[in-house]
């Protein structure tokens, strides 16, 4: 699999791929020239020739920074979008885990926060991770910032 966006500054950071209705999904970091970090999505028929086909910005105003470093899950017939952002102002803080999901990419559900910093641990932050189903129930594991 090979795939860039030549449409940002970055080129297809953070990669997270589901298979969705016969359909290979790409969530992707990117950073806009103003510095703002959305997720670009691309999909493809053959995980080979990948077609960029949106983005994911969040406008909330504590969110003006952006959202980056998606994880995604299907459960249920959705897709469960999981990304990095600091939900309370706009001043770079702690990371927590956004969650949102869909079915048609176009409407997209925001879910409760899945990860805080909620521990001294990790009190810089919930950073890029992954979310996978098991026997016991989802799995979360993530890195953290030592200051």
């Amino acid at each position: 699999m090979l795939f860039t966006n030549t449409d940002c500054l970055c080129f297809a950071k953070d990669p997270a791929v589901v298979r969705y209705r016969s359909r290979y999904w790409l969530y992707y970091s990117l950073r806009h020239e103003n510095g703002r970090f959305g997720i670009g999505i691309a999909e493809s028929a053959d995980m080979e020739h990948w077609t960029p086909c949106g983005e994911i910005e969040q406008d909330a105003l504590c969110e003006t920074n952006g959202i980056a470093a998606p994880g995604a899950i299907v459960l249920n017939d959705k897709i469960h979008l999981f990304y990095q952002f600091h939900p309370y102002n706009e001043a770079w803080g702690p990371m927590h885990w956004g969650h949102s999901e869909t079915t048609d990419f176009v409407k997209w559900t925001e879910l409760p926060i899945v990860l805080a910093p909620d521990q001294s641990y990790d009190d810089a932050g919930c950073f890029s991770g992954s979310a996978i189903e098991t026997e016991k129930g989802h799995l979360l594991v993530y890195r953290k910032k030592i200051e």
